[in-house]
């Protein structure tokens, strides 16, 4: 079995150019690790309806409608499309002078040692850069004028992940998830396994589930808390939080002034539909 796999990737590389590998890879993973579980998870609320109440985070009665849903994957979407110029630019400008990519694309595979750390390593870095992206925007001006969008939905749903302004999305998510295996210059097979580990973590801390041990919870509380008293959890997975004491961050009085200058007083609605 591993033979016949090592066999039809030396095919793979032999026959295409390696930037269509690696996008065509991506393409996948994407549609894979991302797109499908987030159909899988909203599913779950009309295939096994009382399976997903007795693991929503949040009350039935603030779940976003089919219509609010769909008007999130439409914006997803759209933010997928303008992130493929932006990773074709620095994919151009991280290549050699003859055109080879900084992501490597050879018929040798990683050794486990080596693919855990490129794996382990690019993972680490996005962390860090998601986390300083994310708060940055939390500043006021910043989240008055592009985060607030993401924060309409104050009980998240997988594909919340990407509901996000255009410019927040393509530097505060994107650039964060682009990077690292560019500037580490990863094997390519290092990098779609961090790519599919980045994405799917990210539907499920969206998701508004307590599956795997309750991973989602500390940041359905960050989205909870958009319109309430909660800050923290600017990180994906709590690291950052933790060094810079931002997991449990309770400022009630500047929260509610803050929220109430953003938001307006709060309303029934799950999002409130922007025109992005």
């Amino acid at each position: 079995m591993a033979t016949t796999l090592i066999e039809a990737w030396n095919g793979i590389v032999a026959k295409y150019d390696p930037h269509t590998i690696i996008f065509a890879g991506h393409a996948a993973i994407t549609i894979t690790f991302w797109w499908i579980p987030c159909i899988v998870f909203f599913s779950l609320d009309y295939i096994l309806p009382s399976f997903a109440a007795r693991h929503k985070m949040q009350s039935l009665a603030k779940q976003p409608t089919m219509k609010e849903a769909l008007h999130g994957a439409t914006v997803a979407f759209r933010n997928d499309i303008l992130s493929i110029p932006l990773y074709a630019a620095l994919a151009y400008l991280s290549s050699s002078k003859d055109g080879v990519p900084a992501v490597r694309v050879a018929t040798k595979l990683p050794s486990l040692t080596e693919f855990a750390f490129e794996f382990v390593l690019a993972f680490a870095l996005r962390e860090m850069l998601f986390y300083y992206g994310h708060r940055l925007f939390h500043w006021k001006p910043l989240f008055r004028r592009f985060h607030k969008i993401h924060h309409e939905f104050s009980t998240p749903i997988a594909i919340a992940s990407k509901y996000a302004h255009p410019v927040e999305y393509l530097t505060a998510d994107s650039l964060p998830v682009i990077l690292p295996p560019l500037l580490l210059r990863v094997h390519v097979v290092s990098m779609w396994a961090y790519l599919a580990a980045v994405l799917f973590s990210s539907t499920v801390i969206h998701s508004g589930f307590d599956f795997f041990y309750k991973s989602a919870r500390m940041h359905d509380r960050h989205h909870e808390g958009a319109m309430n008293i909660y800050y923290g959890a600017f990180g994906a997975f709590g690291m950052m939080d933790w060094i810079h004491g931002t997991v449990e961050k309770r400022q009630a009085k500047t929260a509610i002034h803050f929220n109430e200058d953003i938001f307006g007083p709060r309303d029934k609605g799950t999002v409130e539909k922007t025109q992005l």
